[in-house]
């Protein structure tokens, strides 16, 4: 609190680094270029104009997470009713994925579903390396498995060992892809099927996979139905 108050004065401006270009515009030039329909902004690193679209994947949660700029959060979810966890269970989901293609929306996917009031087992709310026993011990206390569908998924180790994990305790297990095109974490849910360990292949014939979404008008039914299938497991 203390560093916060000290911060109050200093002066400090927003810069946006294009993910295509590499070039670098303040948050408020593009904002007002954004407002008057404008299609080129001056970056603030190079002579010449940049497009404006290059930023557009900077502003695709704003209205889910607020401005960049400011300490307004986005719409509060609501709290859900949920079932009593079963005896031995102190977590309603475990949540796997694989690191390098899915840590962004692992992360916000675990902090949305805790907000709306379900215990979460997220390996980057643990402090520390994470032993295979810890992980094991995770999935056996947790109501459900989770599994993040993302490029490459299954080439991780730890991801493989889940799965299995989860199988062999008979934890029910629910799928969340990856829905955005232009995201590196996205991949043709062929990749999936063909890619999965033999003994896991029947799970892409039994149970129906749900697109992530992250605007907030996908998002909330998103959110409501995937709390709905793990309240219910």
């Amino acid at each position: 609190e203390q560093r916060a108050v000290l911060m109050l004065d200093i002066k400090w401006k927003l810069l946006l680094q294009s993910p295509s270009s590499g070039l670098v515009a303040s948050y408020d030039k593009i904002i007002e270029a954004r407002e008057k329909g404008q299609d080129r902004v001056k970056p603030a690193n190079a002579r010449g104009r940049v497009s404006v679209a290059e930023f557009n994947p900077f502003f695709e949660d704003e209205e889910a997470i607020g401005r960049f700029d400011s300490d307004r959060e986005g719409p509060k979810p609501l709290k859900h009713r949920l079932k009593k966890l079963p005896p031995g269970c102190k977590h309603h989901v475990f949540v796997s994925h694989k690191q390098s293609s899915a840590a962004d929306m692992a992360g916000l996917l675990a902090t949305t579903l805790e907000s709306r009031g379900l215990e979460v087992w997220y390996d980057q709310m643990v402090q520390g390396n994470l032993a295979e026993a810890e992980m094991k011990r995770g999935i056996k206390e947790s109501k459900c498995y989770l599994l993040l569908l993302t490029k490459d998924v299954f080439q991780s180790d730890a991801v493989r060992m889940e799965l299995q994990t989860a199988m062999d305790l008979g934890k029910p297990i629910l799928l969340v892809h990856e829905s955005q095109t232009n995201l590196p974490g996205f991949a043709p849910f062929s990749e999936y099927t063909e890619t999965c360990p033999p003994q896991a292949s029947h799970l892409f014939k039994e149970l129906e996979s749900m697109p992530f979404q992250r605007r907030t008008y996908l998002a909330d039914p998103f959110y409501e139905e995937l709390i709905a299938r793990i309240d219910h497991c």
